[in-house]
């Protein structure tokens, strides 16, 4: 497999055929985030005769075709033609070297990473989710409100994946502000 231009870049993986079905494993296809990918299949394993298969028998191409590469998303930037993961280290460096204090970005085609807001602790990504005593409306709020009874808000947890927060017992409500 290989890209027709500069701009697609294919990492070979392993490849079996086996009967005219060539399985494919382990490729990486790069190329710019939300545009086509044209790329091309070719084989020195068909010969034109009964000698071993050379160069020159290469059928070129076997297979022309295109795929559309995906935007980044939610908690992804682009950086030239590949998208990180905020926080993830990779070329953005999160703001300081707190384990819950990554860069982040709520919103699929923004350009930088965010420094996590006041109140909120970020994992990466597009998890983020309210220390204790702060609550948040819903999950693609940035706004981190302080409750009125700190103790009523509970902070969330990394694994939840993104929250608005939870009330102690016997709280419920908008900030935890109402008695169950």
């Amino acid at each position: 497999i290989s890209g027709k231009t500069s701009a697609t870049q294919v990492t070979d993986g392993t490849r079996q055929a086996s009967l005219g079905v060539y399985n494919f494993a382990n490729v990486t296809i790069a190329a710019e985030p939300g545009c086509p990918a044209d790329l091309e299949i070719s084989s020195t394993a068909i010969a034109s005769d009964s000698s071993p298969p050379s160069d020159d028998d290469k059928i070129t191409p076997l297979v022309d075709f295109s795929i559309i590469m995906r935007d980044c998303v939610s908690g992804e930037i682009q950086q030239g033609s590949l998208c990180f993961e905020c926080g993830s280290n990779i070329n953005v460096p999160p703001s300081d070297n707190s384990y819950s204090r990554k860069p982040y970005t709520l919103k699929a085609g923004d350009s930088e990473c965010l420094d996590c807001p006041e109140g909120a602790y970020c994992w990466g990504g597009n998890n983020i989710g309210p220390q204790e005593g702060y609550w948040r409306i819903d999950l693609t709020s940035e706004l981190f409100i302080a409750c009125p009874n700190e103790l009523a808000c509970l902070e969330s947890r990394e694994e939840e994946n993104g929250s608005t927060g939870h009330c102690e017992e016997g709280y419920t409500g908008n900030v935890c502000a109402n008695c169950e």
